[in-house]
């Protein structure tokens, strides 16, 4: 009996054994291969979101819309960083299918492959891995399985000196009013070129003039660059281009690009918590605390206001500037504290500036809806602003009016009329973001113009020449990863 009952206890111990051996390899199964699939996820999301932003940071560069150089950055992190992966040699983008997303996934090697998806704001990487398992095919599971995973980044640098948004044609989104009006696009250090005028409608020079880099078609490098590109040019408009003098146009007439540019929808900035009443400053020098103001800030003639660092939200009545309006230089003095009221005063002088004057529109019942106008006014008027990259390199934020496309119904629609007369002087070194509203700006003014503008449309009147000085280190960009 003993003997039965010590091989009846053998039997049952081999049994628990088997039973023991099975649940130990199932852990093993999923601790192993679940682990390396789990590391291998995660290398591929590191990899993707890394050419996201690397395809991303030549968004800006890629007009026309070909996106080469966008591919070749993505490629090559990608396959610098996922190991046993190479550039497939030759590399086409187009030839690829990986060019806006028309087709399916390139191998690079390794068992991987991807697909690269661009447009003019973001670029979206999806990244495929044959992952092979250790100890499950061991079992009778599948020897491998396909994993992907998808980066998408942003980036909304516009690379033109001049982007303006009006679609559909109400009427032209550029015209040079007056005889003779010049616009001249040059490039900040003095490099020939400016990026050029890109317009979702139409273009208008009438009797005027557009030149690139210099105003000089025979000075040495003048206008070598820069282009005009119109989605919708009239035969009009097209014939007062080909009348026109525009150094460095290749062909000398304006382009047609293939698809119009949308509205980046840069974010709007938001000021400190403290609020002003509306502030006039008559005479002498006075220091404006960055805030939200309840009316208008005026700067009347001969007298100075000078901006703080920070976000200036003008609610009601707009800025209005006939003397001189800028921001912090070394060696003010601030002795004698802000004027408008009680704010922190930055000591010594910050290295970034910056400010972002904000003008909030309101329907006034007024069926031109200029109310609210940011507003230079005559020769002896000077406005001098630095951006910071805090707020997206944006100078001059102008909000848009809710509805405002079937409230303003007389006149060029818009919102808050940006208006920069004559015969002053304007160094707007950001841009001009009014992506609703319309930039009036008339001939003759000194300083260096505006780094970049992006409006619904733009205006130049005047017999003078428009200096706008573009500055592509200087862009609004909005950038990263957004999925």
């Amino acid at each position: 009996m003993a003997t039965i009952r010590k091989r009846g206890r053998l039997g049952q111990a081999v049994v628990l054994v088997a039973a023991s051996a099975m649940v130990l390899a199932g852990i093993l199964m999923l601790a192993l291969d679940g682990g390396l699939l789990y590391l291998d996820r995660r290398q591929l999301q590191s990899a993707a979101d890394a050419a996201a932003l690397a395809g991303a940071e030549y968004l800006w560069q890629s007009y026309p819309q070909s996106y080469t150089l966008s591919h070749q950055q993505a490629m090559t992190v990608l396959t610098s960083t996922l190991l046993g992966t190479a550039i497939p040699s030759p590399f086409s983008p187009v030839a690829a299918q990986v060019d806006n997303g028309g087709g399916g996934p390139l191998s690079i090697g390794g068992g991987y492959s991807v697909v690269l998806t661009a447009t003019p704001l973001t670029y979206q990487a999806t990244v495929y891995h044959q992952h092979p398992y250790v100890v499950a095919p061991v079992h009778g599971f599948a020897a491998s399985q396909r994993i992907s995973v998808t980066a998408k980044a942003e980036n909304a640098n516009l690379p033109f000196a001049m982007v303006l948004l009006q679609t559909p044609s109400q009427y032209a989104n550029l015209q040079l009013n007056g005889t003779p009006t010049g616009l001249l696009l040059q490039k900040a250090g003095g490099a020939a070129g400016a990026g050029g005028v890109f317009s979702n409608e139409s273009i208008d020079p009438a009797s005027g003039s557009i030149w690139f880099g210099s105003s000089s078609c025979n000075t040495p490098g003048g206008g070598s660059s820069g282009d005009l590109w119109a989605y919708n040019e009239s035969q009009h408009d097209q014939g007062d281009v080909n009348t026109g003098v525009f150094c460095g146009q290749n062909p000398p007439e304006v382009q047609v690009p293939s698809a119009q540019l949308p509205d980046p929808g840069y974010a709007r900035p938001q000021p400190p918590a403290a609020s002003w009443p509306g502030l006039t400053v008559s005479g002498g020098t006075e220091f404006l605390c960055p805030g939200s103001y309840t009316d208008a800030i005026v700067v009347q003639a001969g007298a100075t206001a000078i901006l703080l660092p920070g976000v200036f939200r003008v609610l009601s009545s707009g800025v209005k500037v006939s003397g001189t309006l800028r921001t912090m230089q070394p060696g003010d003095g601030l002795a004698s504290g802000p004027t408008n009221g009680v704010c922190t005063v930055p000591s010594p002088l910050p290295s970034d500036v910056g400010v972002v004057v904000e003008v909030v529109p309101a329907d006034d019942g007024s069926l031109i809806c200029k109310k609210h106008v940011f507003q230079t006014i005559g020769g002896v008027s000077s406005i001098s602003l630095v951006p910071s990259p805090l707020y997206n390199n944006i100078s001059l934020y102008i909000e848009t009016m809710p509805n405002w496309q079937t409230i303003c119904k007389q006149g060029v629609g818009g919102t808050n009329v940006v208006q920069i007369t004559g015969g002053g002087s304007y160094s707007v070194k950001g841009a001009i973001y009014a992506p609703a509203d319309n930039v009036v700006i008339s001939g003759g003014g000194a300083g260096t113009g505006v780094g970049q503008i992006i409006a619904w449309t733009a205006n130049f009147n005047g017999n003078g020449t428009v200096t706008e000085t573009y500055d592509p280190a200087g862009l609004p960009f909005l950038k990263g990863l957004i999925q």
